[in-house]
């Protein structure tokens, strides 16, 4: 099977690359774990987000190139478990990162008010990367896979150097929303970036997470 059904009744894909890690990042705002002012709701969050040298806390999100390929996002079926065959695969994965990289806009605006960064948020592609994403293919194809991706991809010490630069760089003290194809600073795709969109996917995934959120 290319496609699985998670515990929870979700698609895999769906669950593992944007669920999970909604699911952890507005758990981790919340408690306050990264300190933050605008969703935190712990009464003993300290008035400031400065982190390490004063800094603010940063959230960097990897996403994938494949979102600008994505078609619109379809609330009326937003995390209904769904069928895809192996010809229907990057179309969900491409459909995940649409989700990922809305999100991480989202998550900036709110991160951000008044216009003030509270806590950084940026997303990227970090390119094609040699890692064990191959896993599930026929057992005689996978040594020919893996020579393929070891030789044409980027291995992961080298895909993580702009996770690393989003996280750390002075450069972007002070800035949110930032999005790195590789090494180079682009917009993502306009439905992204559109707030309506951004908006309505908050509240959608409020509704979804909702049952197995537990204070």
């Amino acid at each position: 099977d290319v496609y699985k059904r998670q515990a929870q009744g979700f698609e895999l894909m769906f669950g593992v690359n944007y669920l999970a890690h909604a699911a952890l990042l507005r758990r981790l705002l919340k408690d306050g774990l990264v300190p933050n002012r605008a969703l935190c709701t712990k009464e003993q969050m300290v008035a400031t987000t400065s982190g390490a040298g004063g800094r603010r806390p940063r959230v960097v999100i990897v996403s994938s190139q494949l979102h600008r390929s994505a078609r619109p996002i379809d609330f009326t079926r937003f995390g209904r478990y769904v069928d895809y065959g192996l010809a229907r695969g990057l179309r969900q994965y491409g459909h995940t990162k649409l989700l990922l990289c809305t999100f991480a806009q989202e998550l900036a605006r709110r991160l951000a008010p008044n216009d003030e960064v509270d806590v950084a948020v940026h997303s990227l592609c970090p390119g094609g990367v040699a890692s064990n994403i191959a896993r599930e293919v026929p057992r005689w194809i996978k040594p020919a896979a893996d020579a393929v991706m070891q030789r044409l991809l980027a291995s992961p010490e080298r895909a993580a150097l702009p996770v690393v630069y989003l996280a750390c760089a002075a450069a972007l003290e002070a800035r949110t929303a930032e999005y790195l194809h590789m090494t180079t600073p682009k917009p993502p795709a306009p439905a992204a970036l559109d707030p309506n969109q951004g908006r309505r996917l908050w509240e959608e995934t409020d509704a979804l997470l909702a049952a197995f959120e537990r204070d």
